[in-house]
């Protein structure tokens, strides 16, 4: 569907050109592993970014479509953990346009969506219920976020109350 909205924009954009896109991102971010490392790859990344957001802005949304095509039809490796290995890298590749593109547009939305989509898909395909975060990207629109203090600490009870049964879930 995309590809096809694509070849009808008169040369704004070409399906050549979010491909080429695609195959950068993912290649630059196999040079980086630590969030250093792929915030450096970010940064060089931008000056692209900041010459054509259009093309980049449908490249990340080409890859995301990509990588949960991928994860439907079960083609990103032979067992879980080959993957669980090819779908961390591919979000890697996004977090890094992602990065790139939220600095452009001064905002956290690129990074937003990585985020939510990385949390549902491992949950959806590996098993994985990862939590978010509090005071990560926008915790105002995320009521589910946690504290990481409480998960260090779950016994601990600020109220005092004390009398939660064996086996309840503190709130």
């Amino acid at each position: 569907m995309l590809r096809s909205w694509l070849a009808t924009q008169e040369n704004r954009f070409s399906i050549q050109r979010i491909d080429d896109c695609q195959a950068q991102i993912l290649a630059t971010s196999e040079a980086g592993r630590s969030r250093d490392e792929l915030r450096k790859l970010s940064k060089k990344l931008q000056a692209d970014v900041a010459t054509n957001p259009e093309v980049h802005h449908w490249c990340f949304y080409h890859m995301l479509m990509r990588l949960e095509m991928k994860l439907e039809q079960s083609s990103l490796g032979q067992n879980y953990q080959d993957r669980l290995q090819s779908f961390l890298a591919e979000n890697r590749a996004l977090w890094i346009l992602a990065l790139a593109l939220d600095r452009v547009i001064d905002d956290n939305y690129y990074r937003y969506i990585a985020r939510k989509r990385y949390i549902a898909l491992s949950q959806l395909y590996f098993g994985r219920n990862l939590l978010p975060a509090k005071g990560t990207l926008n915790p105002e629109d995320d009521p589910e976020a946690v504290d990481p203090d409480e998960l260090e600490n779950p016994d601990d009870d600020d109220e005092g109350g004390g009398d939660d049964e064996e086996g309840d879930d503190p709130e």
